[in-house]
């Protein structure tokens, strides 16, 4: 068996007798090598897999792995592993090139170390981008070894030599960090579980750890952070993530080499202008989630930033979320439209006479591929009929009025998600959506206002996820025979007219997870097991759920 699991990691094959002849007996060997481990088969499999049928190199591999594998397997499987990584890996660096960033450089980096089984995948969406990952048990131990043995991480050891190049630090150790002087050679400070907020220590940051490149309070109490942040001249990621800052300090423009600033889950709800000096800054994420109320268009809020600063910050890759500036809206668009280098914008409280600037500088984005946009209030209309989004769209999500779906979509060849919030269409255009050929997932949440929402034969060949949320006057849903053919998960409610489920809901073959939420208690008898009359249509489902709102909490 672990022969052919070799054969079929290395050559993607389904069949293992499609293996080469001339390779049957050393896949043998090697695999004899492994001795029955799956992860380090895996391993050398994914390995081999960049080979192809070269027999010198698995000759080579071989060998190597018949003397290396005698201490300890598990081990030099990893090892090696590691050994066919890109150098840029293995070196901590990832560098920019002419056709991708750094983020998609980065990402091609974990795919290879995914591929190669030294990265798992814990879970992704449904469009397949791997979105918690974590190491092996066995690579852990290998890494906790290696960071031992090269001094390159501290947990709460503040008060030691500062030679460590990363250090964590708990809430009992942060007042170590002031004692600590000298020309400190840290590069990255991780602080977890502070439950005061430290502004002494920031303050002492700037003269004891000079080199400092990266901080991170995600989570901190933190308040304010103090101008002395300003002096940490090398500083390239800020995080404050769901952190108490309410204001940025002035002195946040001094930070020129800075290429990340978080603050996601913050209270700043303004940015000063001058962060117009972050001329590198290449990622800001800068929006509020109110979890505390029922989800409506305000629960994501973003922040407030002058439409001159907007157009100093040229490096902007990630832009989410900023309030268009509706007092001079076509100042703010002209502003907007020299951000030629976003990959993903998000924009918040646009209201319908801003429309045409916001499509204008849209079209000046080559490179966008996830666009998210706004209206100031629900039934707020968003004029986006004149927007000419580049192909490289690979996601979109529009929250407010629309009426009809803007013929644009249908051009829109690489959507993978759409999102349609509060649009409530009321004719049958959405059926533009059933032909798009890569799209994945389509969650209209108060998106349709008709009474039918017919899903023809043919359509939507690709869809795997579809959320058919709060479709209030929605009374009836066909799906016919060769529709949705690879939709794997379903989530409907609340839709108090729907009387039940469509009959051929049972010919969803892929369908695993049926999901109603806030659905009448009559729609939920027809489908219970023994009683319900229209039981048989869910039967072969593997995973029926019912959600109801209780006390606050959905059981």
């Amino acid at each position: 068996m672990s022969q052919e699991l070799l054969c079929k990691t290395a050559f993607r094959f389904d069949q293992p007798k499609e293996c080469p002849d001339n390779l049957k007996s050393l896949s043998f060997d090697i695999a004899k090598n492994c001795d029955g481990l799956p992860l380090a088969i895996v391993a050398i499999g994914e390995l081999l897999s960049t080979e192809g049928k070269d027999v010198l190199e698995w000759t080579r591999l071989c060998d190597d792995l018949s003397k290396q594998l005698k201490s300890n397997p598990q081990f030099h499987i990893l090892y090696m592993s590691k050994q066919f990584c890109p150098a840029a890996i293995t070196k901590g660096l990832v560098k920019e090139n002419q056709e991708m960033t750094l983020e998609e450089t980065a990402e091609s980096y974990l795919t290879t170390l995914i591929n190669k089984s030294l990265v798992q995948v814990e879970w992704s969406d449904s469009t397949g981008r791997a979105r918690s990952c974590r190491a092996h048990d066995l690579m852990h131990e290998v890494l906790l070894s290696k960071l031992e043995e090269l001094n390159l991480i501290q947990s709460s050891q503040a008060n030691s030599n500062g030679g460590a190049r990363f250090l964590c630090i708990d809430n009992n150790r942060a007042c170590d960090l002031r004692r600590r002087n000298g020309n400190c050679q840290t590069h990255s400070i991780i602080f977890f579980n502070l439950q005061e907020s430290h502004v002494i220590v920031i303050e002492r940051l700037s003269l004891n750890f000079k080199l400092l490149r990266e901080l991170d309070f995600e989570n901190a109490p933190l308040e304010y952070i103090p101008e002395e942040i300003g002096n940490l001249w090398h500083l390239r990621y800020l995080s404050l993530r769901n952190s108490k800052e309410k204001m940025l300090p002035k002195a946040i423009g001094k930070l020129h080499n800075m290429l990340t600033l978080d603050l996601k889950g913050s209270l700043v709800v303004e940015i000063p202008d001058e962060v117009r000096g972050l001329c590198n800054l290449q990622y800001l994420v800068a929006y509020s989630v109110d979890h505390d109320s029922r989800y409506n268009i305000y629960t994501d809020q973003g922040i407030r930033i002058n439409g001159s600063v907007i157009g100093s910050l040229e490096s902007l890759e990630k832009l989410y979320y900023v309030d268009f500036q509706s007092q001079n809206g076509e100042h703010f668009g002209r502003e907007l439209r020299r951000l030629k280098r976003l990959r993903k914008l998000g924009i918040t409280k646009l209201k319908s006479d801003c429309g045409e600037a916001l499509c204008d500088a849209i079209s000046q984005m080559h490179h966008l591929h996830a666009l998210r946009i706004s209206a100031v209030k629900e039934d707020e209309v968003l004029e986006l009929e004149s927007l000419s989004p580049p192909p490289s769209l690979h996601r979109i999500r529009l929250h407010g009025k629309l009426m009809t779906l803007p013929g644009w979509i249908s051009e829109m060849e690489n959507l993978v998600e759409v999102s349609l919030h509060w649009s409530r269409i009321s004719d049958d255009s959405l059926k533009i959506l059933g032909d798009l050929p890569k799209l994945l997932e389509v969650w209209p949440h108060e998106g349709y206002d008709g009474a039918e929402l017919h899903f023809e034969q043919g359509k939507f060949q690709k869809l795997k996820f579809l959320a058919l949320r709060c479709l209030y006057k929605l009374e009836k849903l066909v799906i016919d025979r060769g529709s949705l053919p690879c939709l794997e998960n379903l989530l409907m409610g609340p839709s108090p007219l729907l009387q039940e489920v469509p009959n051929n809901i049972c010919n969803l073959n892929c369908l695993r997870t049926l999901v109603f939420q806030e659905m009448p208690k009559e729609f939920a008898k027809r489908i219970m097991p023994c009683e319900g009359p229209d039981y048989w249509k869910v039967e072969q489902i593997p995973n029926v759920c019912f959600r109801y709102e209780t006390q606050g909490m959905y059981c």
